[in-house]
Formats: C-alpha cells, structure tokens, sequence
C-alpha cells in the first residue's frame, strides 16, 4: 500500500510504499532494508492515504498562512497608522 508524507517546512509530498500501518503509525522498509515506523502525526510531518488528501492538507496549510500574513499585514498597517497620528500629536 502506498502512503504520501508531508512535512511541516516544505511543500514536498513524498510517495512511500507501506508495509503495514497500525491507528497510529506507519511501518515501511528504510533504504537497509529494515523495518522503520513512524506516527502517522508527528511534529514534522504527517501521513496521508491519498496523494489527493496530502494535497489539500498542503493547500490548507499554506491558505492558513496567507490568511495569517495578511492578517499580520494590516496589524502592521493600523500600529504604522496609529504611530504616525501620535507623533504628529507631539509636535
């Protein structure tokens, strides 16, 4: 079975064939040979079933950040705003 992991800096989705999975890992062979298993939600990555769900998971995530950037971005505005109404208040 194949699974498809996503990591929490990049935008990478990676294929892997899975020789079994549990509720809450994945078992796969590592580049030796040997049995490697990992949480399906870790702090750096998650596993997904489909490459089509490891898409949207990406997608939302980088949705979520323009919002938050934006959101940042007028935070920013308003304090530069509110910066200069106060300094001409000074003069």
């Amino acid at each position: 079975m194949k699974m498809f992991k996503t990591g929490k800096y990049s935008n990478e989705i990676i294929e892997k064939e899975i020789i079994r999975t549990t509720e809450h890992q994945v078992v796969y062979l590592n580049h030796h040979g040997k049995e490697d298993r990992e949480a399906k939600i870790g702090s750096y990555h998650v596993w997904h079933e489909t490459k089509n769900l490891a898409e949207n998971y990406l997608l939302n995530r980088i949705d979520r950040n323009i919002r938050y950037a934006e959101e940042q971005i007028e935070r920013l505005k308003n304090d530069r705003i509110k910066l200069i109404e106060s300094s001409e208040t000074l003069k």
